[in-house]
């Protein structure tokens, strides 16, 4: 994948994992992941893992809402 199709890094979720990008190795935040690095890095977790990493990301999303005053309706 090129640089360009990279998603801006934000390091909301502070969970960062160490992925090959450009050929270079870098420690990329989860949500700053593409799609399939995030699939590769979940797939890797037990239960355990996958229900802490829900959680936390419950918890990234409702900071962000709650900051920026954010709410979804259709």
């Amino acid at each position: 994948m090129t640089a360009e199709k990279y998603p801006i890094e934000r390091g909301l979720d502070g969970m960062y994992f160490r992925v090959e990008r450009n050929g270079e190795w870098k420690e990329i935040c989860f949500t700053d992941l593409i799609p399939e690095e995030r699939e590769v890095v979940l797939n890797s977790f037990d239960k355990d893992a996958l229900i802490r990493t829900c959680l936390l990301l419950a918890d990234t999303v409702r900071a962000v809402g709650d900051l920026y005053n954010l709410t979804f309706k259709e």
